[in-house]
């Protein structure tokens, strides 16, 4: 059997996360048009007769220099020294050739294959000329045009990623989706839907912080905070007389219940921590910093 570590790298909105909730077939990363919506590396874990995939879906990687711009492009970088193999996501609709990830990947000496994603938005004769350029790296294994969105050329992909696997017993007991906590995944499944229910910068200006979760018999039940950097931030999230943060709220639940197949109560509480991306202290409580 083969079983091993699969790097999912790219360029915001190349479709990382939509690929890895398409072969889980469970909504386990957030997905949005926006860019950034993953922050934390994700684990995804998918179990074939083949092999153990254990998937890493990393933040898009960007040249903006914030704080938390850093630790998100350096939670993808070092992904790639965890990684048996590599899959470098792009958009096949606008691709250009990147020098700042084609050099890391040639220096990482891992095996890459490039998946050429949104194939369902673009001509045959549109990827050619794509194809023909990547062709010419060393580094790249093999190129795969998939479309995680319809679910095609998964299955092509999923072969072609088995073959670079190491031999190996499976490292997670079959039942497992992910390796990540708990309540680690609850925070994603909100700050997923405070993505899909709010615009312009107020996503990029909230984080998630999951207080305390009781597991009982037919239900889980989470005590979760939305901090926003600013107050005026605080008040789109509630919504008038609390209707966005309802709407937050009913989104993650549902989410939640597919994932973990059992009914979620969420306690959500809004508050407001100026310029929290620049604290340590309060990055390094989020998760974002070991």
């Amino acid at each position: 059997m083969k079983t091993g570590f699969i790097g999912i790298i790219g360029r915001p909105n190349a479709g990382k996360s939509t690929f890895l909730n398409a072969v889980l077939e469970v909504p386990l990363s957030p997905v949005s048009r926006k860019a950034q919506t993953t922050r934390n590396r994700i684990t995804g874990i998918l179990n074939r007769s083949q092999a153990q995939y254990i998937f890493f879906d990393t933040p898009g990687i960007t040249g903006m220099e914030k704080p938390l711009n850093r630790i998100l492009n350096n939670t993808a970088r070092g992904t790639l020294e965890l990684s048996d193999v590599v899959l470098y996501f792009i958009d096949s609709r606008n691709f250009s050739a990147d020098p700042e990830l084609t050099a890391l990947f040639s220096r990482s000496k891992k095996p890459v294959i490039t998946v050429l994603n949104k194939t369902d938005a673009v001509k045959k004769e549109g990827l050619l000329p794509i194809m023909e350029k990547l062709s010419g790296f060393d580094f790249i294994k093999e190129i795969i045009p998939v479309s995680a969105l319809k679910k095609k050329g998964l299955e092509r992909l999923l072969n072609t990623i088995a073959e670079y696997l190491p031999e190996s017993d499976m490292l997670y007991p079959e039942e497992y989706v992910s390796a990540n906590p708990e309540k680690f995944l609850i925070a994603e499944a909100i700050k997923g839907a405070i993505f899909k229910k709010t615009s312009k910068e107020v996503p990029y200006s909230c984080a998630v912080y999951v207080e305390k979760v009781e597991e009982k018999k037919n239900i889980i039940v989470a005590y979760c905070t939305i901090f926003t950097a600013r107050e005026s931030q605080k008040g789109i999230i509630i919504g008038k007389a609390g209707a966005m943060v309802k709407r937050i709220g009913m989104k993650s639940r549902a989410d939640l219940e597919e994932l973990f197949g059992k009914k979620f109560f969420l306690e959500l509480y809004v508050k407001t921590k100026k310029n929290w991306q620049k604290d340590n202290n309060f990055l390094r409580m989020l998760g974002y910093i070991e």
